[in-house]
This record gives structure tokens, C-alpha cells and sequence, in this order.
């Protein structure tokens, strides 16, 4: 859904998002939704929200924009229509001070390679790993900088699991 949404309004930002090997620089929530009703068929509702996220304006101008162009909203794999999109908010940029917490919206995903089988195979690592620390440590740096231009202090970082 996010990148035919994405390349209804910039083809050219959805194909270079999809092809991109490395840091995906947006995240987005699970479907939060607001008012369940039972149903023995499955999941049933008349109004949710998720939220996306990113340092890219011009991403989250065309996903707005896509979306606002074809509000269908797709679940599940039988691509019925289940709601249609009725309001898109552009929330304000927050200010941040020296101390921030941060809470994801997505889980945090966390890779490393392994042999197996005399090959290098790609792993996803958890939090119960070391690995998964050190490699989010490695990684969170350049992350940072090649989405902000501003180098993250690990010093200074914590992390609450």
C-alpha cells in the first residue's frame, strides 16, 4: 500500500525508495484502531488511524498526496476495499531539547550476517541477542547523519527495551 500510494503522486521518489539498499528513512504504526466491533469474520471497525513518519518532506508530501488521489484503503489479500481514507493531518515538526526520549513506532529491525553452511546468510537479530546492541550502535551513526547531516552522540545514548 505505501508505495503504490507513493507512486501515485512522485513515480520517480517510489522507485528509488523500493530499489534502495540500506537505511529506510520512514517508519510508519501499526493500524490503530479506534472502535472494534465484534464479528465472527474477522477484524471489524468504523474508524482507525496509523501514523508515518519521516525526516523526508518531500516523502511524506507525496504519500499525502498519493493517498489523498486513490483513499481506498487495502487489507489482507482478498484487495477488497475496507474504508477509504477521509482526513490526512500533517502533524507540526516537533522541537527537541538536549534530552529526548524517543518511543518507535515500528519495532526497531536489527540484521547481521552469519555462516551457514560455508555461506554468509543475512540473520534478523533480537534483543535478547549482544549482537543486536552492538549492531544498532554501529549503525544508528551513519543513519543519522546520512538522514540529518548531524552526527548522533553514542555517548550519550540510552536504550530502554
Amino acid at each position: 500500500m505505501l508505495y503504490s500510494r507513493l507512486a501515485a503522486a512522485n513515480i520517480s521518489l517510489a522507485n528509488s525508495i523500493h530499489s534502495h539498499q540500506g537505511f529506510k528513512f520512514y517508519t510508519f504504526s501499526n493500524l490503530i484502531i479506534e472502535e472494534r466491533i465484534p464479528d465472527k469474520d474477522g477484524l471489524n471497525f468504523t474508524k482507525a488511524h496509523f501514523f508515518l513518519s519521516s525526516p523526508d518532506p518531500e516523502f511524506i508530501r507525496s504519500f499525502t498526496e498519493g493517498l489523498l488521489f486513490e483513499p481506498e484503503f487495502f487489507l489482507g489479500k482478498k484487495k477488497k476495499v475496507d474504508f477509504i481514507i477521509e482526513r490526512v493531518e500533517i502533524l507540526p515538526e516537533r522541537e527537541f531539547s538536549d534530552t529526548c526520549t524517543f518511543k518507535t513506532l515500528s519495532p526497531v529491525y536489527v540484521k547481521t550476517m552469519r555462516k551457514r553452511d560455508g555461506k554468509l546468510v543475512e540473520v534478523d537479530l533480537y534483543p535478547k541477542d549482544a549482537k543486536f546492541y552492538e549492531n544498532l550502535h554501529t549503525n544508528l551513526p551513519p543513519g543519522m547523519r546520512s538522514s540529518t547531516g548531524t552526527l548522533l552522540s553514542m555517548s550519550t545514548l540510552r536504550l530502554w527495551m
